[in-house]
């Protein structure tokens, strides 16, 4: 590689075949569609070298040129299935876009619609943290952490059946999935692109993920208490 930085693709997957919350990724969120957040963050950073959504629908297509990404083409519909896994996904946008216009970057940084409330500021800090450690992959994590003190169980009938009482001192961090970082050649190459990562810790208010109406309504609640 160069001496120069390398170059990051914002990968915006967002699918309308959404089974618990059909059409999430378009309804709306304050003043704008929910995909419109990644793709105004990713935007105002001002580290990316392209913003583009994979998407299998015109109708999120108009969306994300709209609110200023890049569309090159359609998803196919065998890629939107359920089962297809996100990695499959991004390994046909790098060589569409290969293909296409010769376009290659150094590293890919997934933003999930889904976290709409990742900031401008965190794609900055997760780049920041992917460059110092180049070519490690980078993971954002909730910056609060949760403390399983009791875990249990339940069965169809409603009994428990099996309870366990976790170490208060064993502090675990969630993987949030608003930022995922990895270098285009472990995302070629690597059957995890993602092993060993570098966390990068987010504060949990902005590491909601939509996947259910409640969800929606709790990250519309959280949006306008702290202003966002």
């Amino acid at each position: 590689m160069n001496s120069n930085p390398p170059t990051c693709l914002a990968y915006i997957p967002a699918k309308a075949t959404s089974v618990r919350l059909p059409r999430k990724n378009i309804l709306p969120l304050g003043d704008k569609p929910v995909l419109a957040w990644s793709i105004e963050a990713a935007r105002d950073s001002g580290i990316m070298d392209r913003i583009i959504v994979s998407t299998e629908s015109e109708e999120i297509a108009e969306v994300a040129r709209a609110y200023g990404a890049e569309v090159p083409f359609l998803r196919p519909p065998n890629l939107s299935l359920p089962q297809v896994p996100n990695h499959e996904v991004l390994l046909h946008l790098l060589a569409e876009l290969k293909t296409r216009d010769g376009y290659v970057p150094d590293m890919v940084m997934t933003l999930q619609p889904t976290s709409p409330l990742r900031s401008s500021e965190d794609i900055r800090a997760a780049h920041a943290l992917a460059l110092t450690h180049f070519p490690k992959p980078v993971i954002s994590l909730n910056k609060e952490i949760f403390i399983p003190t009791h875990v249990c169980e339940v069965d169809d009938q409603g009994n428990i059946v099996q309870a366990q009482i976790a170490s208060p001192h064993r502090a675990l961090h969630k993987m949030n999935g608003a930022i995922f970082i990895a270098s285009t050649e472990k995302i070629l190459t690597a059957i995890n692109p993602y092993e060993n990562a570098i966390s990068f810790l987010m504060p949990a208010h902005r590491s909601l993920d939509v996947d259910t109406a409640d969800d929606l309504e709790m990250t519309r609640a959280i949006a306008k208490h702290f202003n966002l």
